[in-house]
C-alpha cells in the first residue's frame, strides 16, 4: 500500500507544481491515474482519483469553478468532507469519468 500511496503523492506533487500556471481540472487528476494505472477499470480510476482529490485538499488546494470571466471561484464549504461528497455525489450523477469542464477544479490557497 505505502508504493500505491507514493504514487498518488507524486500526483499531488505534480499538481502542486502546476497550479502556478493554471487550474487544476478533476479531469486532469482522472486522466493521471488513467496514465499510471493503463489497465485499470473505470471504477478504480475514480476510486484513485477520489484519493488525490483528497490528498489536494489536505494539502492546501480549494475546489471551486471557473468563474464566467476568467479567475477562480472557490466553492463555500471547503471542509473535506463536504467537498469530498460533492465532488463524488456528482461524479456518479455524471456516469462516465470527467472530462473538461466536468464538476471542480482546484486551486492553491493563497
Amino acid at each position: 500500500m505505502a508504493q500505491k500511496m507514493d504514487d498518488l503523492l507524486a500526483v499531488v506533487e505534480d499538481f502542486e507544481r502546476e497550479v502556478h500556471d493554471d487550474y487544476i481540472g478533476l479531469w486532469e487528476v482522472a486522466r493521471a491515474i488513467a496514465e499510471k494505472n493503463e489497465k485499470a477499470a473505470s471504477t478504480e480510476i475514480k476510486e484513485k482519483s477520489l484519493m488525490v482529490v483528497r490528498l489536494m485538499l489536505e494539502h492546501g488546494f480549494q475546489a471551486g469553478t471557473l468563474a464566467s470571466k476568467g479567475g477562480f471561484k472557490a466553492w463555500p464549504n471547503q471542509a473535506v468532507s463536504e467537498v469530498m461528497g460533492r465532488v463524488k455525489t456528482e461524479w456518479d450523477a455524471l456516469g462516465h469519468t470527467p472530462s473538461i469542464g466536468d464538476i471542480v477544479y482546484f486551486d492553491r490557497t493563497k
